[in-house]
């Protein structure tokens, strides 16, 4: 086995080596700078506030459990009930445009760009589908009761 040489440990190295993403644009280019970075900040900001606003709308909701009839009578007697499904749901959306962070800034060459996308598609699909029944508790089960 041959002995393996020392690498650059940080960012300021002269010679970045193998190390890090290829996506990571590490010097600063004409093409990648501004946009890059404020439009990385912005998703990487809507998937952090859509995480907390969907986990602070589950850490709130009850937990259902019986008949249809007991449950409508719960969902009944919280007000919070749409307010809460509604929070929910921004942050659904929050983060659906979020996971897209992941884009941003790689080569468009890059081989698994085709795979990453395809995830983040299905990804997308499903929480999309799961937020029609964030969509029907905070709508018709909400006038329901």
């Amino acid at each position: 086995m041959a002995p393996r040489t020392a690498g650059p440990v940080c960012c300021t190295a002269s010679n970045y080596g193998e190390q890090h993403a290829p996506n990571i644009a590490l010097v600063h280019t004409s093409h990648n700078r501004s946009q890059v970075i404020t439009l990385t900040r912005a998703l990487a900001l809507a998937l952090l506030i859509g995480t907390l606003m969907l986990a602070g709308g589950a850490a709130m909701h009850p937990i259902l459990s019986g008949s249809g009839s007991m449950e409508l009578g719960m969902i009944g007697g919280m007000p919070i009930w749409r307010t809460m499904h509604l929070f929910m749901l921004g942050g659904t959306g929050l983060i659906v445009a979020g996971i897209w962070v992941r884009l941003v800034g790689a080569p468009a060459n890059a081989p698994t760009n085709t795979a990453v996308v395809a995830a983040l598609t299905i990804i997308t699909v499903g929480i999309a589908l799961d937020s029609l029944n964030t969509t029907f508790m905070a709508g018709p089960a909400w006038r329901m009761a």
